[in-house]
């Protein structure tokens, strides 16, 4: 599947987020000849903003799906950004955010299955969402999404996850610009992401255990990492991660840029080098459609 489309197309869209938060959204759309196999949703990584998807997206869109790169609250174009003062959690993206633009596909798109995509912090959401909402998705794909408790993250992670802490606690916020982790990133989301890391369980923000539903979730998964993201998506911890979801039916790929003769995959490299894992991804969602009618 060559990317023959421009990496900057997609068309705007201006979303309210069910709360009424300014959503900034972008569709990318087949060629007019072509009917649409799926819509897909694209959640970015943590402190991430959707710009960086929208080579996927342009690519995915060329092999026919009608795919929604989604700024989730203060993130990108979604503003304002965080400061002291202006704070969400993790909750009020999958409850307000993710539903909001669930809720504009069903009405748009009504005849068309719908699929995650989740980068990193995104794949947790997508899970965690679909496991709340199981009527709302078809499919999951999850990139380099791994389990966050420090000990199956590994043991060095604990000082980046209590300085996180501590660092949104001082500022209001976290400041990632300074970090180096891209950008700012609200209180109560970090606090969120810190309590995972801390608590072996992945909870909503007000403490509901979302595990045993995340248990009890019956869709087809695919997960993907790739073997030089040696840092912060180590082939374990995805694993530990997808244990979580047993009743979900899981194609699980750990690709190498060896394989895929580029230069680096990693934990983002592959948002610009990944054509031949998007060639695949299309292949799998036409599966996993085709195997649903």
């Amino acid at each position: 599947m060559k990317n023959e489309a421009d990496p900057a197309a997609g068309a705007a869209l201006a979303l309210p987020a069910l709360d009424g938060w300014d959503l900034a959204c972008t569709v990318f759309s087949p060629p007019k000849s072509v009917d649409p196999v799926s819509v897909l949703i694209v959640l970015p990584a943590m402190g991430a903003h959707a710009r960086p998807y929208r080579f996927m997206a342009a690519a995915l869109a060329q092999a026919g799906h009608l795919v929604i790169t989604v700024d989730p609250r203060g993130h990108g174009q979604s503003l304002p950004h965080p400061k002291r003062g202006i704070d969400y959690s993790i909750d009020d993206i999958m409850t307000q955010d993710v539903a909001a633009v669930v809720a504009h596909a069903k009405e748009h798109y009504p005849e068309l299955p719908r699929l995650f995509i989740g980068h990193s912090l995104g794949g947790h959401i997508s899970a965690m969402y679909a496991a709340e909402h199981p009527e709302d998705v078809s499919a999951l794909i999850t990139l380099t999404t791994t389990h966050v408790y420090f000990r199956k993250l590994g043991l060095p992670s604990i000082s980046l996850i209590l300085s996180f802490a501590l660092l949104a606690r001082l500022f209001g916020y976290l400041p990632g610009q300074y970090v180096g982790w891209g950008t700012p990133m609200a209180k109560s989301q970090v606090l969120d992401w810190v309590r995972w890391g801390l608590t072996d369980r992945f909870s909503g923000s007000d403490g509901r255990d979302i595990e045993p539903a995340m248990a009890r979730l019956k869709k087809p998964l695919l997960s993907i990492g790739f073997t030089d993201d040696k840092r912060l998506a180590r082939p374990a911890g995805i694993d530990h991660f997808n244990a979580l979801l047993p009743a979900c039916v899981l194609t699980r790929w750990t690709l190498s840029p060896e394989e895929l003769e580029v230069s680096a995959l990693g934990h983002f490299d592959h948002l610009r080098t990944g054509e031949k894992v998007w060639a695949r991804m299309d292949q799998w969602i036409r599966a996993q459609v085709e195997s649903a009618d």
